[in-house]
């Protein structure tokens, strides 16, 4: 199941990789570094856990943050066919 949690200082953002490619995970996780520590961490073959923390404390709803990171993977899937 794909879901979107966050904590007090970063958001959790959860692939299953039989729905979605690790390379376009990937992709938007480069796209984030500006402005976010991005973390990896799962297996390619099951799922895989994308943590989000900002590099600036100014970030108030981490939760829509994780929102934006999955639809940004949404679009990259939709684009990359």
């Amino acid at each position: 199941m794909n879901e979107v949690s966050a904590n007090n200082d970063s958001c959790v953002v959860r692939f299953e990789t039989c729905l979605y490619e690790p390379r376009h995970i990937i992709i938007a996780a480069q796209a984030f570094t500006d402005d976010y520590w991005v973390y990896l961490d799962g297996d390619p073959n099951s799922a895989i856990q994308v943590v989000l923390k900002p590099k600036k404390v100014s970030v108030l709803d981490l939760k829509k943050i994780g929102y934006e990171f999955y639809n940004y993977v949404l679009l990259i899937s939709r684009n990359q066919r």
